[in-house]
């Protein structure tokens, strides 16, 4: 204590100004306590890994995983003894190299076309999957013969883009009146129904063919009725009735279905053509028309004559210009009992819209020597005959066309005597010294 009492006095009197000399230093006092520790320092790098201790004692075995991924096979060991060979099988059908596209697959069949006798309007075209005919075609090539015909059928398989397919076909007939070989067909005797079996070879495709065999045509003949003389306008035409055939040259029986095997021919197509039942008018002038099936030509002719032929005209008949429709009826048929209605026995009466009567009218003219024609004063009588009569007929004793000055008027009345059926007729007048005339047709429509 005492030594701090003189520090203090010292310090005071230096303060004071008070200088002197300095003295010995005292002892040094004790070491005062440690301060706390400060914060650590980052941590210094790890230094390098100790060697390994030794290993310990070996523990007990786990159980086994599973199974690794198989190892590749190893080399193929020699081949042992061959044995002895099995009994041949059945040869199998070859396939046309030429049937397999570039990727190595066999070329579909989108469809095989039959034609007969190398004719384009004789075809019948089948689709796959089933082979059947085309939908829309008319030609069926489901064939009527008659005994001793012969008729040669190609076939053609194509893809869907139609490029045609190699394939070879087979022919089969289930029946001794057909006999057939790659696709040429015999009728060998009548029968009412024989199959030609068209197959692809290796496709398992089939197509079935029916033909009918029938007796040979003797003699041809008119149906009952068909008249033999026609004057037609040009563009006119006539539906003719069906020729009947006869396997006979005298009596014998009727062939049917022989209608399939007969054709109309025309003697001058310019003047008059054929569609099957149908002449049509095509040029002025005069042909003939007769039923013709296998080699045998009817004995009766139709005679069609197309107005304005060449020959002597005395009188050149102008007809007036008329209208469809002044030349257009609708019948409605009486009938006992109403078959759109319930009721019993209702009666429908017979009636003709419109009820007036179909006007015609022609002027008549003379031709001079030289060639200039003039108004006829002559008094001449016309007649008039339908083409048609079981559309519009005439009855006897009755004449409807008058002539007066050149002028001549045909009228046919809207009664049940004069309009009996549906359909077109064609009236043709008459007078001496002239050309018969074709007058325009008359339209008779159903309700």
């Amino acid at each position: 204590m005492h030594y701090l009492i003189v520090f203090v006095i010292a310090f005071a009197l230096s303060m004071m100004g008070c200088e002197g000399k300095t003295g010995p230093a005292g002892p040094a006092g004790l070491q005062g306590a440690a301060g706390p520790q400060g914060v650590a320092g980052p941590a210094g790098d790890q230094g390098a890994v100790g060697p390994q201790g030794p290993p310990g004692p070996k523990g007990e075995q786990g159980d086994p995983g599973p199974a690794g991924t198989q190892g590749p096979a190893g080399t193929q060991g020699p081949a042992g003894p061959q044995g002895p060979a099995g009994p041949q099988g059945p040869q199998g059908e070859g396939i046309d190299a030429d049937q397999i596209i570039g990727s190595g697959v066999l070329s579909d069949i989108h469809h095989i076309k039959l034609m007969q006798d190398g004719n384009d309007k004789k075809i019948a075209v089948f689709d796959a999957p089933d082979y059947e005919l085309r939908e829309g075609s008319e030609n069926t090539l489901d064939l009527i013969m008659a005994v001793g015909d012969m008729t040669m059928i190609a076939a053609k398989a194509a893809s869907q883009s139609g490029m045609a397919l190699p394939i070879t076909f087979d022919w089969a007939s289930d029946s001794d009146a057909v006999t057939v070989d790659g696709g040429a067909i015999d009728a060998v005797s009548s029968t009412s129904k024989a199959t030609v079996t068209v197959s692809a070879v290796g496709r398992g495709v089939e197509i079935d063919l029916t033909i009918k065999v029938l007796d040979l045509i003797k003699r041809i003949e008119f149906a009952s009725g068909q008249a033999t003389s026609y004057v037609l306008p040009v563009g006119g035409s006539i539906e003719l009735m069906t020729p009947v055939a006869y396997n006979e040259e005298e009596d014998g029986d009727v062939i049917d279905g022989a209608e399939a095997l007969i054709d109309w021919v025309s003697s001058d197509t310019d003047v008059v053509s054929v569609d099957g039942n149908t002449i049509s008018a095509e040029g002025r002038g005069k042909a003939e028309i007769t039923a013709q099936g296998q080699g045998v030509t009817s004995k009766a002719k139709i005679t069609v004559t197309v107005a304005g032929g060449t020959g002597v005209i005395r009188y050149v008949m102008n007809p007036y210009p008329s209208s469809t429709a002044d030349r257009t009826r609708t019948l409605t048929l009486a009938v006992e009992d109403d078959p759109a209605t319930t009721d019993v026995n209702e009666s429908v009466a017979r009636s003709v819209e419109p009820v007036t009567n179909i006007v015609l009218r022609i002027q008549v003219l003379e031709v001079g020597p030289d060639g200039k024609t003039s108004n006829n004063d002559d008094a001449l009588t016309a007649t008039l005959r339908s083409q048609n009569p079981d559309v519009i007929t005439i009855p006897d004793n009755q004449n409807p066309a008058t002539i007066a000055n050149a002028l001549g008027t045909i009228t046919i009345p809207t009664t049940e005597e004069w309009i009996v059926g549906h359909g077109t007729a064609y009236l043709v007048v008459s007078i001496p010294g002239a050309e018969d005339l074709p007058l325009a047709p008359i339209f008779i429509n159903a309700p």
